[in-house]
């Protein structure tokens, strides 16, 4: 109202000078002009560009294994948790083999104490069997001692019956004995050489028991090694079980495998898959997107890109979120432009804790550029221009009075100066009808 009312008044003093030519003697009629004070401000340059949200890290998740699928549990715009079950693929075979596996490991298991059992078996017998073979063996020794022993006695008798012979032989030669002692003697001589024959001959028997004892050792020795090699049964036994269980450890893999889990929590952003379709391996099922931080991607010119610089901070808002804001900084710059548009891309890092941001929104950026804090400041329309040149009407006692200034900083709707002093008045309306010295009058 109060600047209709102005250009009222200036209205109808356009109409006053439009009647006869004033007489010379009348005196200059007073503008009417409204005026500002010049205020020391804090003006605040901020560079804003439009961009989008995009998330840090996106991840195609895909099932490992072939399979029809059964169940699809989220949908586009899901949020879902590192680990979360995503889609189920039809588990039914796969079942069967971890039973199967399961079965074959049971009986794997089955036949280790099975070997174990006839491996100690055989192990004890052989064991048995040596024992006797060494008693066996001791016991020919001392026949064999026994016969060496009995062997030379006899010998000795032999000796002793042949030499009593030869002596009854020369006595009865020379007539001092009679024929029955010759006959005696050599009976004892026929007597001593058969024994002397039978001890040999049990020393040779002795022997050959002696080697039957050693060969039924070295048997039983033999028998003992081949019992070891039964231990081997055992070991392959354990072996057995060994691989069944990893059999068992790949069944269950693959079923693990049917289940496809989210590699990370955010939102899923896409959804490429229904229940009853085929899922091959590799190939993306959904994609989930992290959203505890986002990227902002704004789009900037090159007179802008140069006031950017990594880490300053950066206020994001974004129309799907009205009365929100979002404090970010500037994480790097594109290092060139694009050749179509002559634009650089600019990325802001905003950490998104409740998720409020989502990939695809449209967003703008609020960056502070630059600060003056306590300056002189005029509202931009006080300013008048010739050429580069700025002039302000600094009104006085009712005259305005042309003043050249420096501009500095604009900033909402204000504009840094040097010239005018904080507390001086300014037009802000009116002056393209002043010349210095215009008497004015001011609308309050």
């Amino acid at each position: 109202m109060r600047r209709s009312g102005f250009l009222l008044l200036l209205a109808l003093g356009a109409v006053g000078c439009a009647g006869p030519a004033p007489r010379p003697a009348a005196s200059p009629r007073a503008v009417p002009v409204e005026v500002r004070q010049v205020e020391r401000r804090t003006l605040v340059e901020v560079l804003s560009a439009s961009g989008s949200v995009q998330a840090l890290a996106t991840a195609d998740v895909a099932s490992k294994v072939p399979g029809r699928v059964v169940e699809v549990l989220v949908q586009e715009g899901s949020p879902v948790r590192a680990g979360q079950v995503l889609v189920r693929l039809d588990a039914s075979d796969a079942w069967a083999q971890v039973h199967q596996a399961e079965a074959a490991l049971a009986a794997a298991r089955a036949r280790v104490p099975q070997a174990a059992l006839a491996a100690e078996l055989v192990a004890q017998t052989a064991a048995d069997q040596v024992r006797q073979a060494r008693a066996g063996v001791e016991a020919a020794r001392a026949q064999v001692a026994l016969a060496d022993a009995q062997l030379a006695a006899a010998a000795s008798a032999r000796a002793r019956a042949e030499a009593d012979l030869q002596r009854v032989q020369q006595l009865f030669a020379q007539g001092a004995v009679a024929a029955q002692q010759v006959d005696a003697a050599r009976a004892a001589a026929e007597a001593a050489r058969a024994q002397h024959e039978a001890s040999q001959a049990q020393r040779r028997a002795a022997e050959e028991q002696l080697r039957s004892a050693q060969a039924a050792l070295r048997i039983a020795e033999s028998n003992r090694q081949q019992a070891s090699l039964r231990q081997r049964d055992v070991e392959q036994a354990q072996a057995a079980v060994r691989q069944a269980e990893a059999t068992v450890r790949l069944a269950r893999l693959q079923v693990q495998n049917l289940t496809v889990r989210s590699p990370l929590s955010g939102l899923v952003t896409q959804r490429n898959v229904d229940p009853g379709e085929y899922a091959a391996p590799g190939v993306p099922l959904l994609t989930v997107a992290d959203t505890s931080t986002v990227r902002v991607q704004l789009v900037v010119s090159e007179t802008q890109v140069e006031r950017l610089r990594p880490g300053q901070p950066v206020r994001v808002t974004v129309d799907a979120l009205p009365g929100r804001s979002f404090l970010g900084r500037v994480e790097d710059r594109s290092p060139t432009a694009d050749p179509r548009t002559r634009t650089f891309l600019v990325r802001v890092r905003i950490a998104n804790p409740d998720g409020a941001l989502r990939p695809g929104m449209f967003a703008r950026g609020h960056v502070e550029v630059q600060r003056r804090v306590d300056v002189p400041a005029v509202p931009a329309e006080a300013l008048v221009y010739e050429g580069r040149r700025a002039f302000v009407f600094v009104v006085n006692s009712g005259v305005a009075r042309r003043r050249p200034v420096q501009t500095g900083l604009a900033a909402e709707a204000w504009v840094e100066v040097t010239g005018v002093a904080a507390g001086e008045e300014v037009v802000v309306a009116g002056q393209s009808l002043l010349r210095d010295g215009s008497a004015v009058v001011v609308q309050r």
